[in-house]
């Protein structure tokens, strides 16, 4: 078997480029916004500085207005576009490890045989590369239980427009406020701790990978 032709050798290494080449984008737009912040902050004090008091209130409510439009509210488009991303290049890496692995063992890939219903596909693959081609994804557990967060919320994104629902909100799920029924207001924080999260997955996955291909040579 040539696993250099078929692209299992580098499958987690090209995953981990992948997940950093997203990150490095995400930090970028990020750097956008927070300079626009501080342009709006600048101009803030700047006319305050200059004008009487009697017209400060006005000065005041324009700015909130402007850092809410041009800051806040692509700040959050942003982040959940973000989330959404991660969470399918995550998906979408185990869909092809399941058919990687499925041509290279010659076992039937068949997502639905071991899931019960309204199971994501990101637990229906984990579930095959376990029960059919043997991984020991224990080694990868606390790190699938937080991708298994992050795509809670990215399905609170897709399926609920982005509001924060009951169920979401009893997770208590480090770094990501908001009110009941507002917009989940995902932090900076928030995101970097799941980039950091899904390349320490692809960099255990690796050896589950390697033993995989011992068998299979």
């Amino acid at each position: 078997m040539d696993f250099f032709e078929n692209g299992l050798l580098f499958f987690c290494h090209n995953y981990i480029n992948e997940t950093n080449r997203l990150k490095r984008f995400s930090e970028t737009i990020e750097e956008v916004w927070t300079e626009r912040a501080n342009e709006l902050d600048l101009n803030l004090k700047s006319n305050l500085s200059k004008a009487p008091e009697s017209e400060h209130q006005d000065i005041g409510e324009n700015f909130s207005y402007d850092y809410i439009e041009t800051v806040i509210k692509y700040e959050f488009l942003h982040r959940q576009s973000v989330v959404i991303t991660a969470s399918s290049l995550v998906e979408n890496a185990l869909y092809k490890l399941c058919l990687l692995t499925s041509s290279c063992s010659g076992k039937k890939l068949d997502l639905n045989k071991q899931s019960k219903p309204r199971t994501s596909k990101i637990n229906k693959c984990i579930e095959y590369l376990t029960v059919v081609e043997n991984f020991n994804i224990g080694e990868v557990k606390e790190e699938l239980d937080n991708i298994n967060i992050l795509y809670k919320v990215r399905n609170e994104i897709v399926h609920n427009n982005g509001m924060l629902t009951e169920k979401l909100q009893r997770l208590n799920i480090a770094h990501l406020k908001g009110s009941l029924g507002s917009i989940i207001e995902i932090s900076f924080e928030f995101m970097d701790f799941y980039f950091k999260i899904i390349i320490r997955f692809f960099e255990k996955l690796k050896h589950q990978v390697t033993e995989f291909m011992s068998k299979n040579a």
